[in-house]
């Protein structure tokens, strides 16, 4: 409701702290557990409701270590990019697992992306593509970062 805009793809968030303020307002911390793939929308009365199913990666092919290790290390530049700009940014030395797919999930959440990126790199239907498009999202992203600096 509320003129949000939906797409066709999401996730199942655990809440892992909540904490209310005084004027009632709240602040979430969540994580996603799983994508979702939305089958219908149903009636919003009291809130925007769907049928969802499971979505998990179709298989790649190939080892996709090299690829993963393209990203974390751009991800890395774009840190200490941000940081050279005094922008927030997360710990250089935060820990992105091994694993190609849980890994391009985590560099998408810690890069300095839009909601429209992630919600691009959420809906790609494999880790392969998922890592090339991602790959070229932090390239450019290392670009606009390079030439705020240039101009700082």
């Amino acid at each position: 409701g509320g003129g949000d805009t939906r797409t066709d793809v999401g996730t199942v968030a655990q809440i892992v702290d909540a904490q209310q303020f005084d004027d009632g307002r709240w602040v979430v911390a969540a994580v996603g557990t799983r994508r979702i793939r939305i089958l219908a929308w149903l009636a919003e009365d009291p809130y925007p409701r769907a049928d969802v199913e499971n979505w998990i990666d179709e298989q790649s092919e190939g080892d996709l270590t090299s690829e993963r290790d393209q990203v974390v290390a751009l991800l890395r530049e774009l840190i200490g990019l941000q940081a050279r700009l005094g922008q927030p940014a997360p710990s250089p030395d935060v820990t992105i697992d091994v694993d190609p797919t849980l890994a391009s999930y985590q560099v998408a959440t810690l890069s300095p992306l839009g909601p429209f990126d992630r919600q691009q790199l959420l809906a790609t239907p494999d880790t392969a593509g998922r890592l090339a498009r991602l790959a070229t999202m932090l390239r450019e992203a290392e670009r606009d970062l390079q030439a705020q600096l240039d101009l700082g």
